[in-house]
């Protein structure tokens, strides 16, 4: 009985053992602060994870960067050694998933979240991403896109030639800040605010809620209102670390993604015109240029981009 007694409580240390070293190796990169509803959303995630798992799933968000850049996390998670992060950078894996970036290509959020929330079609657009060693559970919502300076007043499109520019690390901004006349220049998102403070960059495109929870405001005191771009921000998983859980695993995983996105997406809503008032009375000054001549430099892009994206798909979206 003693004996039987033995056994059974080692097999419970075993298995908390092996829930705990699992829960010990997931790690979460954000490039994003604590406050931002990405992030928030993405400390959801993973206590969804956790709770429809019984604890079999667990891990941690590092925020602010912490564990490197955009493009330092996605080479992490090829290898593994970081199992998840949310960005709207992923057309360098995944070239067709720029398509959702072509400036000026959603009317507005409804059409936005109509494209995203189907299914079928983002996956179609991301199908190739699991052979690049990542895989996208959900499709997040960072917000509409501003562009914001230092102190230049922006009343044209104009008023930006020359300016350089913070942009994601992807082509396409820098095809599409060129297109406005932009020097446009990419660099990590950690290092934007001493960029901004040292006059080494004389602004960056980014959503309100970015924006405003990394106080860039202290930094730069201008915001051009062109809402240029929706924001599809990608929750990303290694492919690696997907295929080592369960099948029941992977249920719990993709259905705590859904949930923490409709947080997210709610909590993006209904920071962004709050913060921009808080943001005003601390002295930021809000442009907001003729759009016309923005959406005719955008006809570039979209002409450039036909060959990689198809017309057909641009035109798919451009009127679901």
């Amino acid at each position: 009985m003693v004996s039987k007694l033995f056994r059974l409580a080692s097999s419970a240390l075993l298995l908390a053992a092996a829930v705990g070293a699992h829960a010990q190796n997931f790690k979460m990169g954000m490039a994003t602060g604590p406050d931002s509803p990405q992030s928030v959303g993405a400390e959801k995630f993973v206590e969804l994870m956790r709770q429809k798992t019984g604890g079999a799933i667990d891990g941690k968000v590092y925020l602010s960067g912490s564990l490197g850049g955009t493009t330092q996390l996605l080479q992490s998670m090829v290898l593994g050694t970081v199992h998840s992060t949310i960005t709207v950078v992923l057309s360098s894996y995944v070239p067709k998933s720029g398509v959702f970036l072509l400036p000026f290509l959603f009317r507005d959020q409804a059409h936005f979240y109509r494209v995203t929330n189907d299914t079928q079609l983002v996956n179609e657009i991301l199908a190739e991403a699991p052979a690049k060693g990542l895989r996208v559970l959900s499709v997040w919502d960072s917000g509409f896109r501003q562009i914001w300076v230092r102190e230049k007043q922006i009343k044209s499109m104009a008023d930006l030639k020359g300016l350089k520019l913070r942009v994601p690390e992807a082509k396409i901004w820098v095809d599409t800040f060129k297109a406005f006349g932009v020097n446009a220049t990419p660099m990590p998102y950690s290092e934007v605010f001493s960029a901004m403070q040292q006059g080494v960059i004389d602004g960056l495109e980014q959503p309100i809620p970015n924006y405003y929870t990394n106080k860039l405001f202290e930094v730069g005191k201008i915001m051009v209102d062109v809402s240029y771009m929706a924001g599809p921000a990608f929750l990303i998983i290694s492919e690696r670390w997907w295929k080592s859980l369960s099948p029941a695993q992977q249920k719990a995983a993709l259905e705590a993604a859904q949930e923490a996105r409709d947080l997210e997406r709610r909590l993006n809503t209904e920071a962004e015109g709050k913060q921009v008032k808080l943001m005003q009375d601390k002295g930021l000054i809000v442009n907001k240029p003729d759009l016309a001549e923005f959406r005719e430099a955008s006809k570039q892009v979209w002409k450039q981009y036909e060959a990689v994206y198809g017309k057909a798909l641009i035109d798919r979206i451009s009127s679901y």
